[in-house]
């Protein structure tokens, strides 16, 4: 299929880029397809993003700060794009960040043999993990240079997400009928995708097990974990 006929889902970290740049970054992404799912996520998306977000038709997601100071954009981008790639309807992503946090997700769309761009800061990460990035330095002579540095914001990654993140990897590649996998492949897959984190660790203390440090992690989200014994072996199902 042509570039140009590439049906993208445009996802923007608004808590990681200027609306400033947001007209000439859709003139960037048009020449690689068509973006038909546009959104925008962020912590507080201000005033300013209303006259860009309205203007070009972008869904605005705005999500409260979550206790413990830390925010759930990132977790909101990561499942919202989890879905779309199940709906099966695109053939790519542009996701619009610069955050390390997003690799793993940019791997597993690469795996699912979707098209991945990315737009980003020259010396993201996220660069070696997608088939196509546009540095948000190029485009500092349509702007001015202080739209290119992304806004402070508190640390949006948390235990859930590396967690969750890690489940649905597990998930998609053996699409079990009820959604429950074995705990410890899920331990296997954090590890492999988060390389100096302890999946034994929540909330600054480690626990016995994994199971030990998630059932803490209910707590903070119930009704989104949900745990099932057979035959002796723990499995793990995350909503």
């Amino acid at each position: 299929m042509a570039d140009e006929q590439k049906r993208l889902a445009f996802l923007i970290d608004g808590d990681n880029v200027s609306p400033e740049l947001i007209p000439r970054i859709i003139e960037k992404v048009l020449a690689y397809g068509k973006p038909i799912i546009r959104r925008v996520y962020g912590n507080a998306l201000n005033s300013s993003w209303e006259p860009v977000t309205r203007k070009h038709a972008i869904t605005r997601r705005s999500h409260p700060t979550l206790p413990n100071g830390k925010n759930a954009t990132d977790i909101a981008l990561v499942v919202d794009a989890m879905d779309i790639l199940h709906d099966d309807k695109i053939d790519g992503f542009c996701i619009v960040s610069s955050d390390s946090d997003f690799s793993p997700l940019a791997t597993r769309l690469t795996e699912a043999a979707k098209y991945v761009l990315v737009i980003g800061r020259e010396k993201s990460p996220l660069r070696g993990r997608c088939d196509a990035f546009i540095s948000l330095e190029s485009l500092n002579g349509f702007v001015t240079p202080s739209a290119v540095k992304p806004p402070k914001r508190p640390r949006a990654v948390t235990e859930f997400y590396r967690l969750y993140a890690a489940y649905r990897s597990v998930a998609d590649a053996e699409h079990p009928a009820e959604g429950f996998v074995e705990l410890s492949k899920v331990r296997n897959r954090f590890v492999k995708l988060y390389e100096g984190y302890d999946p034994y660790t929540y909330k600054g203390k480690q626990y016995k097990s994994i199971k030990r440090a998630i059932e803490q992690m209910i707590k903070d989200h119930p009704n989104r974990i949900e745990f099932r014994e057979t035959n002796l072996v723990t499995y793990l199902r995350m909503k």
